[in-house]
């Protein structure tokens, strides 16, 4: 696949030959067909390719889990970035990509790998205490028509996930309030909006994923959550809340977003982004 760009001043050549009216005719003709004969040339030049991609070349699929707890219907970006960056760094790795719904790593192998394959993953997903099944057959051949047109992320391009994941708890945690105190009309949207920005900030900086195993962390979270909500409700004025909890059973809060409620929904006080590490 491939698309044209065409320099505007090639357009605005033509122009100024056209109105180049003292020219003989001769002239102007060969001007003018030298003209676009350098416009076909430089469309040919300024073709680019969408993908460097080669569906033939050598690529295999993993299925593992890597789904956000807060959103089961999209990749934890936070978990996966490690992963695909680490994959990334062995030399017979040419990409490693994560699909939308954080389900399937595809892994783009460089022409030397041998038979190394299973070997390079085994140890990456090993690394991260991630359990993994390769896909063949009709199941493989499925993800290679997903992959060329469906939505993928390399490496840190799941950043895009983690800001899809700020928003669906902000959503979450506006729900949970609502439920504890009045909020009202005008300052819900506000007060959303920051607690997104807080999220996406917090979500973007984190460079070791084992972090969200930590208690202290998300207590982090529920003083940013406490500061936004007195920012708006007044000092003194926001309910006891408490949304990640370092007691919390991360089995539990895993059947939870299996289920596809949010830990995050009223009544809950589990962690939304803490998983199970067994899996």
């Amino acid at each position: 696949m491939a698309f044209l760009k065409v320099p505007s001043h090639f357009c605005i050549d033509i122009v100024i030959i056209l109105k180049l009216k003292s020219l003989d005719m001769k002239t102007f003709g060969l001007l003018l067909a030298g003209c676009l004969c350098f416009c076909c040339l430089a469309f040919v030049a300024y073709i680019e390719p969408t993908s460097n991609f080669n569906p033939n070349g050598d690529i295999s699929f993993y299925q593992t889990n890597l789904v956000c707890a807060a959103a089961t219907d999209i990749g934890c970006g936070t978990r996966a970035k490690p992963v695909l960056v680490d994959f990334e760094k062995h030399p017979n790795v040419k990409e490693a990509w994560l699909n939308h719904a954080g389900t399937v790593i595809a892994v783009i192998w460089d022409d030397k790998v041998g038979e190394n394959k299973s070997g390079i993953a085994k140890k990456v997903f090993a690394s991260y205490n991630l359990t993994f099944t390769e896909l063949t057959g009709n199941t493989s051949q499925k993800y290679l028509t997903d992959f060329i047109d469906g939505d993928w992320y390399r490496g840190k391009e799941v950043d895009e996930l983690s800001k899809i994941e700020a928003g669906r708890i902000a959503d979450q945690v506006m729900e949970a309030l609502n439920q504890k105190t009045t909020i009202s009309e005008n300052v819900a949207p506000k007060m959303r909006t920051d607690l997104e920005a807080f999220f996406k900030d917090e979500l973007l900086s984190i460079e070791d994923a084992n972090v969200i195993y930590s208690g202290s962390y998300w207590k982090k979270w529920d003083e940013g959550i406490a500061d936004i909500g007195e920012k708006y409700l007044g000092k003194g004025n926001f309910p006891e809340f408490s949304i990640y909890s370092a007691s919390a059973s991360k089995a539990s809060c895993t059947n939870s977003s299996a289920s596809g409620k949010s830990c995050c929904s009223s009544g809950s006080n589990k962690s939304c982004c803490s998983k199970n590490k067994s899996q």
